[in-house]
């Protein structure tokens, strides 16, 4: 058994320093499609806990955001800004990291994109690191909610561009799990101006039960970064979870349908996960966006993906954004190479 764990730990690790890497690579592209969009028009409550300048001109302002509560109780989110000294109104960009990270995985890309011109937010999703909550798997009512959220604080700042009252000049990059964030939230949140989702899903049911089969490798390496995930140092009292410790911080009406499906695969347990997992997806969101199209979005996906594989991008925005307002590159490598 210890092998075994210590196995997935390895496994789980291993997926997201590959996906930091193609993220760290994808800085180059995120900063010319945001440049083309979000700048090309321009000349150039949350508590703050501190706001402190380093030596590359780069001031990083640290707070705890609320957002919705869930099971657990109120929550807060690990939020950090950077941005130029002084109030130059600039667009902003949202980072959002992949399952298992938290806001430290971008602090590079910040620092770049900072340097480019750019106000940018990164912070810890719900049920990760010191951020408080559960995980619910990129659901509208939580995790989308808590990005619109972010996107209001942004709108406060006076040194982010404005398009109108309460509506940032903002973009959305992210790689796997902050990959879909960043489509679902562009389609459910009409502020939202680019978007580059990096090596991730339009169909979640597809990704880990294609053809009716649970990915029982990939769901381990799930629940291993759900169990590992620390809370945070200093919050509210919680409300007591119901679900067994095998859960971690996923929320109990998402870790239940893995375990029943994991501990027996009958067609009626795979039909009810996988209409979970549906409804996490890009693929149940953009459907209704009815007449407003998708931001301008620059997909990213990984060649040799045995999670997120290449078909994931075949109908992803096909039929929902304006000619030449999508591009797709591929890359060698995976979520887990």
């Amino acid at each position: 058994m210890s092998t075994r764990i210590g196995n997935l730990l390895t496994t789980a690790s291993k997926a997201r320093q590959a996906t930091s890497v193609v993220w760290r690579r994808a800085t180059l592209v995120i900063v010319a499609l945001f440049a083309l969009v979000l700048a090309g028009c321009t000349s150039i409550g949350a508590s703050a806990s501190d706001d402190t300048s380093s030596d590359s001109g780069v001031n990083e302002t640290e707070l705890r955001l609320p957002v919705g509560p869930d099971s657990s109780g109120p929550v807060t989110l690990d939020v950090s800004v950077f941005a130029a000294p002084g109030d130059t109104p600039r667009p902003a960009i949202i980072l959002a990291h992949g399952f298992g990270g938290s806001k430290s995985d971008s602090q590079d890309q910040a620092h770049d994109l900072v340097q480019a011109g750019y106000v940018v937010a990164t912070y810890t999703a719900r049920g990760f690191g010191s951020s408080g909550g559960n995980i619910h798997l990129n659901d509208p009512r939580f995790e989308i909610a808590d990005a619109k959220v972010l996107i209001s604080h942004l709108a406060t700042r006076p040194d982010v561009l404005l398009d109108a009252p309460s509506d940032p000049r903002v973009g959305i990059a992210g790689g796997s799990y902050g990959g879909a964030l960043a489509l679902m939230t562009g389609a459910l949140d009409a502020r939202v101006d680019a978007l580059v989702p990096v090596i991730t899903w339009h169909d979640l049911s597809e990704a880990l039960v294609p053809s009716g089969v649970l990915k029982q490798r990939w769901t381990s390496v799930f629940f291993m970064g759900a169990l590992t995930s620390t809370g945070p140092t200093t919050k509210a009292p919680t409300r007591v979870s119901t679900a067994p410790p095998t859960c971690g911080r996923f929320a109990p009406d998402i870790c239940a349908p893995f375990l029943r499906t994991a501990a027996d695969p009958t067609p009626p347990n795979v039909a009810v996960l996988k209409t979970l997992l549906r409804e996490h997806s890009p693929a149940a969101v953009i459907p209704q966006l009815g007449a407003r199209r998708m931001p301008p979005t620059l997909l990213v996906q990984g060649m040799a993906d045995s999670l997120f594989g290449i078909e994931q991008v075949g109908s992803r925005e096909a039929t929902t954004a304006e000619p030449l307002q999508r591009r797709m590159t591929c890359r060698p490598g995976s979520s887990a190479t």
